[in-house]
């Protein structure tokens, strides 16, 4: 057998040395990743609930708009009286033309297209002839949204005048949903 040297001893103990620094950044290194985990799995929880928060929220901003849709379709619009009144005044046919003339008025909207997009009043179900002097009307031009309440007149010579009453305007997120 060989006698223990110095050299040896020495040896062996920076090893031993080495074992237990390497031994105890593993033991920190463990529980560093376990604490991170976690974190992790909670801040996966907390997304979770806020997406299922954000579904829900979506699914009651659909039916909302499905009901405002519902009650504007509900107002009654021109009266035969007014109609009759806005043939007499050169309109062939008063909603569709004060529809169509409206259409047409680019310097209504609140705001200028972006990126050549042209803004404009939607001409289906989203404008609405309340009564022979007011009228509620959608716009697009893809990335904002809003609704507009007008005046409007028509003259004697059927020529049609518009004012804004009231707007209000929504950016569009990436997702197609209003943003404030």
């Amino acid at each position: 057998m060989r006698p223990i040297s110095r050299t040896n001893v020495k040896g062996r103990g920076n090893a031993l040395v080495l074992i237990v620094i390497f031994a105890a950044f593993a033991v920190a290194y463990m529980i560093a990743n376990a604490h991170i985990k976690d974190k992790l799995d909670e801040i996966q929880r907390h997304n979770d609930l806020l997406r299922a928060e954000n579904n829900a929220l979506a699914d009651e901003l659909k039916k909302l708009r499905a009901a405002n849709e519902d009650l504007l379709r509900s107002f009654p619009g021109l009266s035969k009286s007014e109609i009759a009144l806005f043939r007499k005044k050169g309109l062939d046919n008063p909603q569709e033309d004060i529809i169509n003339d409206l259409g047409s008025r680019e310097e209504l909207m609140p705001f200028k297209g972006v990126f050549g997009a042209r803004p404009s009043f939607y001409r289906d179900v989203r404008f609405y002839l309340l009564n022979s002097k007011w009228a509620y009307a959608s716009y697009n031009d893809g990335s904002n949204i809003g609704q507009t309440l007008l005046e409007y007149d028509v003259s004697d010579r059927g020529v049609i005048s518009w004012k804004v009453i009231d707007t209000v305007m929504s950016r569009v997120s990436k997702a197609g949903v209003p943003s404030e």
